[in-house]
């Protein structure tokens, strides 16, 4: 196990848990072996191939690494733009960007994101409209241009 595995084990002991209970797809540079993961790997995608692998899914999951205990990485903004629902593992700051609940999940370790994913799943009207809430946040206040009209 590389460094870069143990850094991110939450990450991938909460795909490995899940891939066990659901049909579970990854790409980039998971380290699926090392964690016994069921898990589909789709290998490394371009990025502007991103969007179109987390359409396909019926939700995609962003676990950030235990040591950035406070803001967000790019991830949230990604799925929710590509209009997929996004399961996010909570963290403080994320309220500042989205309403969860409303455009995007959270969730508390991997039986709470299992049991969240479920529900997701059980109603898909709800999956649409956590998905097309999330996509309109992030093109009204997260896009590049919104941020550097903040910035400037």
């Amino acid at each position: 196990m590389t460094l870069r595995d143990i850094e991110a084990w939450e990450r991938a002991f909460t795909i490995s848990w899940l891939s066990r209970r659901f049909r579970v797809a990854t790409f980039g540079g998971f380290a699926r072996e090392a964690w016994h993961s069921r898990a589909t790997h789709l290998g490394e995608l371009a990025f502007e191939d991103m969007p179109k692998a987390y359409a396909q899914g019926a939700a995609a999951l962003n676990v950030m690494r235990w040591q950035d205990d406070e803001g967000l990485n790019i991830k949230p903004f990604e799925i929710t733009a590509s209009g997929t629902p996004c399961l996010c593992a909570a963290r403080p700051g994320l309220e500042a960007c989205f309403t969860p609940g409303t455009e995007l999940i959270t969730f508390e370790g991997p039986r709470n994101a299992a049991e969240r994913l479920r529900q997701l799943l059980d109603n898909p009207h709800q999956r649409i409209a956590i998905a097309a809430a999330g996509q309109a946040r992030t093109l009204r206040d997260h896009t590049w241009k919104t941020r550097v009209a903040q910035i400037l």
